[in-house]
Parts: structure tokens; sequence; C-alpha cells
């Protein structure tokens, strides 16, 4: 066996220095790297079981069955419900008498118009009505006015024409009426006891913001 050289000594010895410091190397590397996968899922699945506060109840919506809101408001004492307890014909109304004012003078002089109790007024009703008269009546022709009202609100006259009417018909959002028609009465040279084959008739119905007037209004001419 031939001895080794120097150099080759040399060679060996910086070979093995090298080799240990990359054992060195991967092991320092080796701590540096991330933790093994196991352990990601293991702190996920951790967390996946932790008890996670329960979910607050969804708010009940506000748009429920009419039932629901109206009875939770009569509850209440107020809107719908307290409407509904003041619902019904009311004849004796104040809205009438109070705006009796309003309406326009019959056309005879000294004349007043007095209310004998001829009404359907209803604060819940889309449209009612009530009759005044002219105070004093010499025969059965007199004056009388229609008063409308919308939920209870007066509205107005159906007529500022003179007329005389009979209310023939209602319903939530009309009334119909039936006028005496004078001119045509006197056109056929009629006396008064044959005035009521002469008429027409007129329905007044509210269509969602004011009251339209169907059919035709008799007397235009006559003041």
């Amino acid at each position: 066996m031939h001895a080794r050289s120097p150099v080759h000594a040399t060679l060996a010895a910086l070979a093995a220095v090298a080799a240990l410091s990359l054992s060195a190397c991967g092991s320092e590397a080796a701590d540096d790297a991330a933790p093994p996968m196991t352990t990601l899922t293991e702190t996920a699945t951790a967390d996946a079981n932790q008890q996670s506060p329960a979910p607050s109840p969804a708010p009940a919506s506000s748009h429920g069955s009419g039932a629901t809101t109206s009875e939770s408001t009569a509850a209440n004492g107020n809107g719908s419900g307290e409407e509904q307890e003041n619902c019904g014909a009311d004849p004796n109304a104040a809205a009438i008498t109070d705006n009796i004012g309003q309406v326009p003078a019959p056309s005879l002089e000294g004349m007043s118009w007095t209310y004998k109790g001829d009404s359907n007024f209803d604060p819940c009703a889309t449209l009612s009505y009530a009759t005044v008269e002219q105070s004093e009546q010499g025969n059965a022709q007199f004056q009388n006015q229609l008063m409308l009202f919308h939920k209870g609100d007066y509205l107005g006259v159906g007529s500022d024409t003179v007329q005389q009417h009979q209310v023939i018909g209602t319903t939530d959002d009309s009334v119909t009426v039936r006028y005496k028609d004078y001119e045509a009465l006197d056109a056929a040279g009629g006396s008064n006891a044959e005035a009521s084959n002469f008429t027409t008739d007129v329905t007044f119905r509210w269509d969602g913001s004011q009251v339209v007037p169907e059919g035709r209004f008799p007397n235009m001419g006559m003041q």
C-alpha cells in the first residue's frame, strides 16, 4: 500500500469538512421549514370544532299579513283598529251639521237649508252623502242639495244648480240620485203633478282622487 501524499490528505480533509457543513445546513434548513400539513389540518379542525355563538334570530318581517298587521295596530289602540271601531253609518255626525253653512244657499230669497237625517254618512266610507232641504216648502216642488263626503271629510255638493233629488242607490264609492227634470217638464207643458215622470239619474263616483259624475245633469239653465 502506498502512503497518501500530503495533497491527497488535504483534499480528503476538505471533503470531510464540506460534508459536515452540508449536513449541518441541511439540518438547519429542515428546522426552518414550515411545519407539516398535518399540523395545519389539526389546527383548522380544532378551530372548526370550537363552538360558535348561535346566530341571532332574523327580525320579523314588517310586511306581514293584513290580519296580523291589523291585530297588532288594534292592540296598540290606534290606526286601523281604532278606525274600525268608529266605522258605520252615523246620520247624526257633527261633520254634517258643521258643514251645512258651506252649502250654496237656495235660489229662493230668505230660504236656508235644514237637515232631517237623510244620510248614510260613514267616516270609513269612500263616498257617503247627506241631503239638506230648503227650510220652507210650499208644495212638493222644493229644492234640496246633496252633500258628499270622502272618509268623513266634506267634499262639496252634487250640483250648484236648482235641483230636487232622491237617493236611489249607494255603494262604498258611489252615490246614485234621481233628479227631477223641471226643464223637460216645462218643455212638455206638464203640471207639477206630472213631475215624477220627468227624471234623470246621475251617479257620483270616487275615482281615487276626486268625485266624477256619470250621467246628465238636468235644469242647467235654471237659476
